[in-house]
């Protein structure tokens, strides 16, 4: 879950400095957390449903993995990594990303190893 959420959520981040800039030169209004926002409302509305899952969980085979990689897993997990950002600030989270990848980059994880890290 947390290569795709994180991707989700990067992009937005990336988008976010990027528009940050042309909003102050007047060159744009676009807000690309609110696309985000609208996604996770998609997100939670899958959440309701009897099909809803964990973010977080063990896949056992290809055939699970390919269920559970939709709306939840994409757009509440990009929206659990925002709230994680946010709860520890940029600077904080953005230091901790950087040991984590520093420390995991070419390896497989855990979510432990992941939480750990912030």
């Amino acid at each position: 879950w947390l290569n795709e959420s994180f991707a989700e959520f990067i992009s937005h981040y990336c988008q976010e400095k990027i528009y940050q800039r042309l909003i102050e030169k007047g060159v744009s209004h676009i807000n690309p957390w609110a696309n985000n926002h609208a996604r996770k409302d998609r997100a939670y509305t899958e959440d309701q449903q009897f099909t809803t899952h964990p973010i977080a969980g063990e896949v056992r085979d290809t055939d699970e993995a390919k269920a559970i990689f939709d709306g939840i897993t994409y757009n509440k997990g990009a929206a659990t990594l925002r709230q994680l950002m946010a709860l520890m600030g940029d600077k904080a989270f953005g230091t901790a990303l950087g040991s984590y990848f520093k420390k995991y980059g070419w390896g497989n994880t855990t979510l432990n190893d992941f939480i750990g890290s912030l």
